[in-house]
């Protein structure tokens, strides 16, 4: 029932004219593999490689599937606290961000932050829906979907992880909850997605504080 829910929105969104078919069926194949591994937050960075696109284009191709009506991800903000080397994750939500004001108080250490402060600080993960795990464990997706033995993602999957390439901008990613056993490479920043959505002749995402950050982070 996934795959027919990812191609609904691949055709009411009209993206044919922007990428081609093969990535939804690579969509489909990273979040099986990424679900069997009890993994919620899919990794921009894994699908650029194994789609061979650039990775704004990636960004972009999960943002029109983020679409809050008819979307498979929620996608989730935090900072990570920089006070005496904290670091600890704050999560935030899109009411929070929507006043530049509001402060948000980090639990461990107690210190304050405006929003308007770490805008440019935010990071995003592109996490898989309640309604899309729950398609995902429906029967009904044609199992040629599910399984090409041929596909790029297949291939690169079915590799030892010394013969896999890295992401040079693995460093500069941040893990997922550690509960879920997530490896880095998997959140974006705020700004990439800000950018993607204001270079777009119509915004991908049309939620007000990312209008707000676009004007804060571009002065």
């Amino acid at each position: 029932m996934l795959y027919e829910k990812l191609l609904s929105i691949y055709k009411e969104k009209k993206l044919n004219q922007e990428f081609d078919e093969s990535m939804l069926n690579n969509l489909f194949e990273q979040i099986d593999w990424s679900m069997k591994r009890g993994r919620r937050n899919l990794s921009p960075y894994k699908f650029a490689s194994t789609s061979g696109v650039e990775m704004n284009r990636a960004v972009a191709f999960f943002m029109y599937f983020s679409d809050p009506e008819i979307g498979i991800f929620d996608l989730e903000y935090f900072i990570e606290c920089n006070s005496n080397n904290c670091q600890e994750r704050i999560y935030l939500t899109k009411e929070m961000l929507n006043d530049r004001l509001n402060i948000l108080n980090c639990e461990e250490c107690a210190k304050s932050f405006s929003v308007e402060e770490i805008m440019d600080q935010i990071k995003v993960y592109f996490r898989l829906s309640d309604t899309a795990c729950i398609l995902y464990k429906q029967v009904g997706v044609p199992e040629k979907k599910k399984s090409d033995p041929n596909s790029i993602f297949g291939i690169l999957n079915g590799m030892s992880d010394n013969l896999k390439s890295v992401s040079p901008s693995s460093s500069n990613n941040t893990i997922d909850k550690a509960s879920e056993g997530e490896t880095n490479t998997e959140s974006v920043s705020l700004s990439t997605i800000v950018e993607i959505n204001k270079q777009s002749v119509t915004p991908i995402l049309d939620y007000e504080f990312l209008q707000d950050a676009a004007d804060f982070i571009h002065g």
